[in-house]
Formats: structure tokens, C-alpha cells, sequence
């Protein structure tokens, strides 16, 4: 399968994972309100960060060799939840640094995993924010257009 072949992951990090393999690592954004899961969502907490993380095992699937490497999908929400195996993603990366968390942490994250989790959460909705004003302030300008041409009629 030639599609298979040629599909990059995100990340790619050797060492990290078991017994030494290549693990890739590919990201992904799932809306917490997804029309399509939403009836779902309302009930179960994380159902669009799990649908979208099986969609990205099955999209790499043909492409690792299971041999030599290893593939962890990174699902997050827009609402700032993540999938569990972000959780042990950055549980990998803790045990590399016997979970010292980073000098800017604080007693509210006192480990490199409560600091990284923290800070991948905060991101999310930052950037989820940023892109609500944007839609926004996109909807305000139309508006303003829109009146400023049925004035002129």
C-alpha cells in the first residue's frame, strides 16, 4: 500500500517508548461539540478525543512497522481534555527526567506530568479562544459590510 508508505506522523522520537523502537506520534484536534457525536458527548465524557484517536490508529496502521517501531495518536478536545495516552505519552517523557517538572512549575504542578498536562490544557483553550474571537470579529465585519451595503440602497 504506497498511501500507507508515505504517511508522515507529526512526531517522531527513538528511544522513548518500549524496548527502544521509533515511536511516531501524530496530533490531533477533535471538537468537544461535534455535531456528528454530540447526543454521545453530552454523556460520556472524551467520546470525540476516543473516536478520533481510533481514527488515527487505523490511518497509520499499514504504515508502522510493528517490529521496530510504535504509534501513539495524541487526541485532544478544544475543550482542553486530552486522551489517555497523552497521559502516557508525557508519563514517557516523565520517567526520562524522573519526573522533575521544569524550573517556571509551581506548587499547583508539582511534577514534569502535572506541569505538562497543565500546560497542554491551558493551551488548547487559549488557542480555542483565539480562534473564537477571530470567527467573531470575521462575523462582526460582515455585519458591519453587510449593513453599510443595505444602507446605500
Amino acid at each position: 500500500n504506497e498511501r500507507a508508505k508515505s504517511l508522515r506522523s507529526d512526531v517522531s522520537v527513538k528511544g522513548i517508548g518500549e524496548n527502544g523502537k521509533r515511536t511516531h506520534f501524530d496530533l490531533t484536534i477533535a471538537s468537544h461539540s461535534s455535531k456528528q457525536h454530540f447526543k454521545r458527548a453530552c454523556q460520556q465524557p472524551l467520546v470525540n478525543a476516543n473516536v478520533a484517536s481510533v481514527g488515527k490508529i487505523a490511518k497509520y496502521k499499514d504504515s508502522i512497522n510493528k517490529e521496530t517501531e510504535a504509534f501513539i495518536p495524541l487526541a485532544f478536545e478544544a475543550s482542553g481534555a486530552f486522551h489517555g495516552d497523552v497521559l502516557r505519552v508525557l508519563g514517557l517523557f516523565a520517567r526520562a527526567v524522573d519526573n522533575k517538572p521544569p524550573s517556571q512549575a509551581n506548587w499547583v504542578t508539582p511534577s514534569y506530568t502535572s506541569y505538562w498536562s497543565t500546560r497542554l490544557s491551558c493551551c488548547l483553550w487559549r488557542e480555542t479562544a483565539m480562534g473564537l474571537l477571530s470567527l467573531g470579529n470575521a462575523a462582526w465585519k460582515h455585519n458591519q459590510s453587510s449593513r453599510a451595503q443595505t444602507q446605500q440602497w
